[in-house]
């Protein structure tokens, strides 16, 4: 009896004595740089005091191009979702100065090729002539066994006359809405033609054609951020430590009760970071950063992209990668 109760007595304080997390308050800068941090804004601040201007909003994963689109005649591209339809996207076109010039609405299950945004029935031609005009797109269908000539002499003769086109050779995205079948699209002097035939045919075509954006358009570069962007200091509101057993703070590893095997805890800082970016200083709030590493470590640094040509630079933010990115953009000094 004496036995069982000592075996109790070590399992309370056993239990009483577990690893546990707990909150500290801080409120302390954890650099030596003490700053002014009256000079810091948010991007909301800022962006009413319109020193910075926001043209693209949350990324999501119906996106024709994720990055920022730049072409030879000085004209930026981003895409962003529809604020009211959940089925649409708009594109903007930004000029060398950050100017948005114009704009198009367009189905996110829509297909981009050579340039051309295409739906199973119609195309437009916005990014080679910024025409919003919905073209009627010719279906012709090669679905019989005896149209099988039919499809070979086709690409034979376009070949021949080096006829720019484009086809598919296994099926298609179901999403695509062009169409769920194999296709041929020839594109002759701005009128495209589909053709569509059945796999059964088995014929090997090489695509003469991108299946998004012709050479024209490229990513924008993106730039050295370290000569644009600084890490001033992070005010340290509180703490998140874990106390292991004897109140120690723990160092080594702790076996995950998930059957994840081993992981490494990293106690935290949760406050606010202060940034200088472009000579603009701006503070992000609600931050936390792992104590094991520096500052510059911790910090998601932003993306900034820009190109000789434009007189501005776009910068992705926020810095938190847990949160969709925003293209904010901001002139450059001459």
């Amino acid at each position: 009896m004496k036995g069982m109760l000592s075996f109790l007595v070590i399992i309370v304080i056993y239990s009483c004595t577990e690893d546990k997390w707990k909150t500290l308050p801080e409120n302390r800068f954890i650099g030596n740089n003490i700053i002014d941090t009256t000079k810091y804004h948010t991007l909301g601040e800022i962006f009413k005091e319109k020193k910075i201007n926001r043209p693209s909003f949350e990324a999501y994963s119906y996106y024709h191009f994720t990055s920022p689109l730049v072409t030879d005649n000085k004209y930026v591209f981003i895409e962003k979702k529809h604020l009211t339809e959940k089925d649409k996207n708009v594109i903007l076109k930004l000029d060398k100065k950050g100017d948005i010039i114009d704009s198009i609405v367009i189905n996110k299950f829509s297909s981009i090729i050579n340039d051309y945004i295409l739906e199973k029935d119609y195309y437009i031609s916005w990014f080679i002539d910024s025409d919003k005009t919905k073209k009627t797109l010719p279906n012709k269908n090669y679905f019989s066994k005896s149209d099988t000539l039919k499809i070979k002499n086709l690409v034979k003769e376009l070949k021949r006359n080096k006829a720019k086109f484009y086809s598919t050779s296994e099926y298609s995205d179901p999403n695509n809405s062009i169409d769920t079948c194999n296709y041929i699209i020839t594109f002759q002097n701005n009128k495209l033609i589909k053709y569509n035939y059945t796999s059964s045919y088995d014929l090997k075509i090489n695509n003469e054609n991108p299946d998004d954006f012709s050479e024209k358009y490229r990513k924008i570069q993106l730039l050295n951020s370290e000569k644009l962007f600084k890490v001033d200091n992070f005010f340290v509101h509180s703490s998140e430590r874990l106390i292991s057993k004897g109140n120690k703070i723990h160092s080594g590893d702790l076996f995950s009760n998930t059957g994840q095997g081993h992981v490494t805890p990293c106690n935290t800082f949760a406050g606010t970071y202060f940034f200088t970016l472009l000579n603009l200083k701006l503070k992000i709030p609600n931050q936390i950063i792992c104590q094991e590493k520096t500052l510059q470590e911790s910090a998601n640094k932003p993306s900034i992209y820009s190109s000789e040509f434009l007189d501005f630079y776009l910068i992705e933010l926020p810095l938190d990668t847990d949160e969709p990115p925003y293209y904010y953009y901001m002139q450059k000094k001459r």
